[in-house]
């Protein structure tokens, strides 16, 4: 990043919501996701102290195989299978997934987008992510998360031949 777009993000950081909102919606697109990127709180640093040593690993036996959190599902996900089902939900519903953090995939989706629509979209966004609250960010992502499992799980096949003609003609 140059430093125009680092000093820029210190002066949008410095405004209310309100206004920073209204700066970033007058943006292209992509200017305005590189700056709200420098605004986004960076890693902690790191301190000189030297590193404590790993904690003894658990038994085996003792760790069975936990579901993968909702979280964890849309990580994984591949960006042509999130953006056929996150596309038929309205821009609210895309806006609460977006704005509770960074994907692997968000920013092939929204290169995706026309244009204007991506734009209208960064600003719903933003607004989803300093005003939503994390209850419904949660569910959008746990909804959507659901979703891709249903597509990812294979559809269950027919015990016998009856079972198969029954399907077939409903």
């Amino acid at each position: 990043m140059t430093a125009a777009y680092q000093h820029a993000a210190s002066q949008l950081a410095a405004l209310t919501s309100a206004e920073r909102d209204w700066v970033l919606a007058r943006l292209a697109s992509g200017d305005a996701l590189r700056l709200r990127e420098l605004m986004e709180p960076g890693p902690a640093p790191v301190e000189a102290e030297p590193p404590a040593p790993p904690p003894p690993p658990p038994p085996a036996a003792a760790t069975p195989e936990a579901a993968p959190t909702p979280e964890r599902i849309l990580e994984q996900a591949a960006a042509p299978e999130v953006a056929t089902l996150l596309l038929e939900q309205p821009d609210w519903f895309i806006a609460l997934v977006l704005g509770k953090r960074r994907w692997p995939w968000d920013r092939e989706l929204l290169a995706g987008l026309e244009p204007a629509w991506a734009e209208e979209l960064s600003v719903l966004v933003w607004r989803a992510g300093e005003g939503a609250k994390p209850r419904a960010c949660e569910a959008a992502i746990g909804l959507l998360a659901a979703r891709l499992q249903e597509l990812a799980a294979p559809a269950p096949q027919p015990a016998s031949a009856f079972d198969e003609m029954l399907a077939r003609m409903g």
